[in-house]
């Protein structure tokens, strides 16, 4: 059940959560004898650790939340848990992995000029293109199946071992183990899935203190932020704007069958007079409208009208009643709220939230739980594994 805020309701700030401890044991399904060695972490996070002789684990420090224990190990099928950390410890009696079966899988021999285009793709999606991305590294790419088709022109690829990436901007070193990515060239739609566990760089003071800096950079005006600022009711101090967008269709845009039809008639009548030319570049244009039209609403919104709280401890739900929301965050202090104009979306940190079901929700680490829930673009959208800040991150104290 969903209940709104009330007026008089104070959220409260992340800063001051307890911290507890997750432990347990991990064991060979098949002879339950211990596992040493195994990669035991919560995704997303800092907190992870390496099996003992007798299979035992012990993670520390984990704040109230929502998260996904993982347990990997080379030749095992890897074992994946969601969990609640609510004012308690955890243990866990014996968590038991399954060998892999080996399958010989028939072996597709490509030109080595297509793998390294395919992993030039792969590379540019997954870690971005940003200033972050030019300093990470991936240092093992052979682990990484990939496989483009040219019929459906989609790239897919996946790993049975971690993705060991150095991230030389933010300070961290990852390991990143890949279910499944998908990128879609006709569709231009890219997606993937898989579980990320964080550890902090050791280095030089000097060093230290540009990933302090490059950390905070990262973390200013991501949704992290955005959502651990609306936990401890700080938007308007943080930098942050809400604005409404009413979605409905755009009634200017004719048909789709109708755009079609008279594209494919006017293109061979202008193939054979110019003077169809104006035609065709008009349903050429008719054709570049947006199918939906949205109405910028001027009145920022409150906390009140777009968070609730559920029968879940520590888990808020974000909804617009169905139309889209527009997040715009400014470091600076300003006078008044941004505008809701095209250059401004482009060149700030400025994102377009687009619900695809009823409800967003979030956890007290500011973290979304259902991340299929909403589609962003803007600034949200253009962060990848570079620019990625693990949910225990916590920017540095004034």
């Amino acid at each position: 059940m969903l209940r709104p805020l009330s007026l008089f309701l104070i959220l409260l700030p992340f800063s001051g959560a307890a911290q507890f401890t997750i432990e347990g044991n991990v064991v060979n399904i098949n002879d339950k004898k211990p596992l040493e060695n195994a990669n035991v972490f919560i995704t997303n996070t800092t907190s992870g650790a390496h099996t003992k002789a007798d299979g035992s684990f012990r993670l520390n420090g984990v704040n109230n939340g929502r998260y996904e224990l993982v347990v990997s190990m080379v030749g095992f099928t890897s074992f994946r848990q969601p969990l609640v950390v609510n004012d308690s410890n955890i243990t866990f009696k014996n968590i038991e992995l399954i060998p892999k079966t080996i399958e010989l899988k028939e072996v597709k021999v490509k030109p080595n000029n297509e793998w390294q285009r395919d992993y030039e793709w792969f590379k540019s999606f997954f870690l971005g293109t940003s200033e972050n991305a030019a300093q990470c590294k991936i240092i093992n790419p052979e682990i990484i199946n990939l496989d483009y088709d040219d019929s459906t022109k989609r790239l897919t690829g996946s790993t049975s071992d971690f993705i060991e990436i150095q991230n030389n901007a933010l300070g961290y070193n990852l390991k990143y183990l890949l279910n499944d990515f998908l990128w879609d060239r006709t569709k231009n739609t890219m997606s993937y899935d898989g579980a990320v566990w964080f550890e902090n760089m050791t280095g030089t003071e000097s060093q230290k203190r540009k990933w302090t800096k490059n950390r905070l950079n990262a973390y200013l005006g991501s949704s992290m932020h955005f959502f651990r600022s609306v936990i401890g009711n700080n938007l308007k101090e943080d930098g942050f704007w809400m604005h409404q967008l009413k979605v409905s269709p755009n009634t200017e845009r004719p048909a789709d069958s109708l755009i079609k039809t008279n594209l494919k008639k006017y293109k061979k009548l202008a193939e054979k007079s110019y003077k169809y030319s104006d035609s065709l570049f008009y349903w050429v244009e008719k054709s570049q409208m947006p199918i939906i039209k949205q109405t910028y609403v001027d009145s920022t919104l409150r906390l009140n009208e777009v968070v609730k709280i559920t029968d879940h401890k520590n888990l808020f739900a974000f909804d617009c009643d169905g139309d889209y929301i527009y997040v715009a965050y400014s470091k600076k202090n300003r006078s008044g709220e941004p505008n809701f104009e095209e250059y401004y979306l482009i060149n700030s940190k400025a994102t377009v939230v687009a619900f695809l079901s009823s409800h967003i929700f979030f956890d007290n680490n500011g973290w979304i739980v259902n991340p299929g829930s909403a589609i962003f673009s803007g600034y949200w959208a253009s962060k990848r594994m570079a620019d990625l800040l693990p949910m225990d991150y916590q920017p540095p104290t004034k």
